[in-house]
């Protein structure tokens, strides 16, 4: 995933005085906040399952943050 962030981050750097700059940049972005949730989510899901017993409470707030967007 690492290797997939910096091969958009170098896409979006040979686009940047293009056209395409928009759709690309858009691109970019939603790509690199995806793998930003997924990292986030996924770190979140190994520190709730580290706790000690947890609670029901507690696994149910952790939400992922594709649910918490749809909701906005």
């Amino acid at each position: 995933m690492v290797e997939l962030k910096n091969l958009a981050l170098d896409v979006l750097q040979k686009y940047q005085r293009t056209e395409e700059q928009h759709y690309v940049t858009s691109y970019v972005q939603i790509a690199l906040r995806d793998y930003e949730t997924w990292q986030f989510d996924r770190e979140q899901g190994t520190i709730t399952k580290k706790g000690k017993g947890g609670s029901a409470e507690m696994a149910s707030t952790v939400t992922s943050a594709y649910d918490e967007w749809d909701n906005m």
